[in-house]
């Protein structure tokens, strides 16, 4: 029986999966995702996105991903006596559709599942494999409007801004109020927290 499963106990955040930690992993994404009709199954990239994409996510994420990982190979363990990557495929695959039925493990097989998903089909190598294309938009033109948003970092402690009205916040009323006493001639500026983020 291999009881040397994932040590779970508090880590560096910022540490990488031990080796045989990234075997359970990759043996789990290659279940989660076996590809077929001209789909490539998840793969040492697949496993390497995921990780920087919970690591960019927050160094918790990465924590919890890795969690989750631990507990099915435990019940992998538990169940077979052997860890998930040391099973074969069928075997593994039994297992899956077991733990999608399980009140306790069904939630942190979704998680992991999610990720690996998430970061496998979002690839423009499996976009092009399903007939799709990646819009990636390059040089994208400020609009004029955009002109007059200034962060309030690229000004100086001591800068003086000269108005009529300051309106704190856009929410609740604040942009359509602003917006109307600008229009009836008054210099109004808008004081909003945190930064400005498009759509695109």
């Amino acid at each position: 029986m291999d009881a040397d499963v994932f040590d779970l106990r508090p880590t560096d955040p910022d540490s990488r999966a031990l080796p045989e930690e990234r075997r359970v992993a990759l043996a789990l994404a290659e279940a989660i995702i076996p590809g077929g009709a001209g789909i490539r199954p998840a793969d040492e990239l697949t496993l390497k996105l995921t990780e920087e994409v919970t690591d960019h996510v927050s160094p918790w994420a990465t924590k919890a991903f890795r969690a989750a990982m631990g507990l099915l190979d435990r019940a992998a363990v538990l169940s077979t006596g052997r860890r998930f990557h040391k099973l074969d495929r069928a075997r593994q695959q039994r297992l899956l559709q077991k733990w999608e039925q399980d009140p306790v493990l069904r939630g942190p097989l979704t998680a992991v599942a999610f990720a690996f998903k998430f970061t496998h089909f979002d690839t423009p190598e499996v976009y092009r494999s399903l007939g799709g294309k990646l819009n990636v938009v390059q040089n994208l033109e400020q609009p004029r409007w955009l002109s007059g948003i200034t962060p309030a970092t690229e000004w100086d402690a001591d800068e003086e801004i000269e108005c009529e009205v300051v309106v704190v916040g856009t929410g609740a009323g604040g942009a359509v109020v602003g917006k109307e006493l600008a229009d009836r001639g008054y210099a109004v500026v808008f004081v909003e927290e945190g930064g400005h983020y498009r759509r695109v």
